[in-house]
């Protein structure tokens, strides 16, 4: 029998003979078996769990229970005055010995996570303390009277009962500063007087600091982005191109992450993209097979083969054109007259002869066939030469005989030459 386990009562009642006052863990020590283990208090069952995890999230506990125990420490202040615990109305005392406690308990009172804690304990326990003022407010007589002013006491100084200007931020200023001494006055009576200058102070702040945030959030989001422009990058992406933050929406923030991706990358990445992208758009649009590398030549059998249906209008009779064709023609070739008039000693330009050429009153539609390729040849020449007016003359031309031929089409009831012919058409527009 190992007496050495035995309290001192169990050795006591094992000495008087009475065994019945020996203890349950006294009586199975003395047989030689273990103990039960005795049960633990809430506190230290806590403790035990907390320590076994990581140290921040000890010291941040132990702290949360240190910041509660502060306003607890206020509310017993004038017990302890009253009985002569404390000499202040701080009660360093009982504050200091919670610090020391959880300290032999473990915690770091001097870490980050330690003060986080008792922050946050001190924030929840003050967090209502604006709206219980004012519930208390309101039930004392003439409160109906003073209702802007209970409002910002239960707001901390937010609101005030519907008031603005600057009356709303008088009242605004008062209840907030009246929460704010009553929240630090609860963790720490000699604080109150701070705690209130800070809570006067808040609401005024708050407001400028919503006209910064907000002037902050404006140049975050950069200028607004038109419908257009939303519309154009959303039917890009969806053709599968790739667009850079900074030109689908060119907000800061975009600016900054594409300054970290690299801008240079990041356009060179989409472009890379893009090429094939078009390159396939372009395959599908002239009808070529996928992967098709579009050249010149390549152009020029796509247009050769849409000629082919030009081909086959030559055989519809002759061409009477309207008076759209005239109109047409006379657009073309006004601008040139025009310059021609203050300037009568001046060489006509090469652009009104071109036109005049085009007038008549009928032609085989076989001839305007011929004559649309003609032009169609004197354009891209007339651009490889840098003759911009001839060309552009020439292509406006080309395309006043098309629509003069539509026309005729439709006239002599042929829709189906005419499909063909609008088809060829837009077919050697895109290439």
């Amino acid at each position: 029998m190992d007496l050495s386990k035995l309290s001192d009562a169990d050795l006591m009642a094992l000495k008087s003979g009475d065994l019945t006052k020996v203890s349950d863990q006294g009586l199975m020590a003395m047989k030689g078996e273990p103990a039960p283990e005795q049960p633990k208090s809430g506190l230290r069952q806590a403790l035990d769990v907390l320590t076994a995890g990581p140290r921040a999230a000890v010291n941040l506990v132990a702290g949360g229970v240190r910041g509660a125990g502060s306003i607890g420490a206020t509310i017993l202040t004038p017990y302890d005055m009253l009985a002569g615990n404390t000499k202040s109305i701080g009660n360093p005392e009982r504050r200091q010995a919670m610090t020391d406690a959880l300290g032999s308990l473990g915690a770091d009172t001097d870490s980050l996570a330690f003060g986080a804690g008792k922050l946050g304990g001190e924030m929840a326990g003050t967090a209502g303390i604006g709206g219980t003022l004012a519930r208390g407010a309101m039930m004392m007589p003439g409160a109906a009277r003073v209702a802007p002013l209970v409002d910002a006491i239960g707001t901390a100084g937010f609101k005030a009962g519907g008031m603005t200007g600057l009356p709303a931020l008088g009242v605004r200023t008062a209840g907030g500063g009246i929460t704010g001494a009553a929240s630090a006055g609860l963790v720490n009576p000699e604080d109150a007087t701070t705690g209130g200058m800070i809570g006067a102070a808040l609401p005024g702040a708050m407001k400028v600091s919503g006209v910064v945030g907000q002037k902050a959030g404006n140049l975050m989001r950069g200028q607004a982005q038109t419908p257009e422009l939303a519309a154009a990058v959303q039917q890009a992406r969806q053709s599968g191109y790739v667009i850079p933050p900074t030109q689908a929406n060119p907000t800061l923030v975009n600016r900054l992450l594409e300054g970290f991706s690299g801008k240079i990358t990041t356009a060179q990445n989409a472009s890379a993209k893009n090429q094939e992208v078009t390159k396939g758009l372009v395959n599908s649009a002239l009808g070529l097979p996928r992967g098709t590398t579009v050249t010149l030549d390549v152009l020029n059998n796509v247009r050769s083969a849409a000629g082919q249906a030009y081909d086959a209008i030559g055989q519809s009779g002759v061409i009477r054109p309207g008076a759209n064709y005239d109109v047409a023609l006379d657009k073309i070739v006004m601008p040139h007259l025009q310059a021609s008039v203050g300037f009568p000693a001046s060489k006509p330009s090469p652009v009104v002869d071109l036109i005049d050429s085009l007038r008549s009153n009928a032609f085989d539609a076989s001839s305007a066939v011929a004559k649309i390729k003609e032009l169609r040849s004197a354009a891209d020449d007339a651009f490889r030469t840098g003759n911009t007016d001839v060309g552009r003359a020439s292509k406006a031309a080309a395309k006043a005989l098309e629509d003069a031929i539509e026309e005729h089409l439709q006239t002599i009831n042929q829709p189906q030459l005419l499909q063909q012919f609008r088809d060829a058409r837009q077919l050697i527009a895109k290439t």
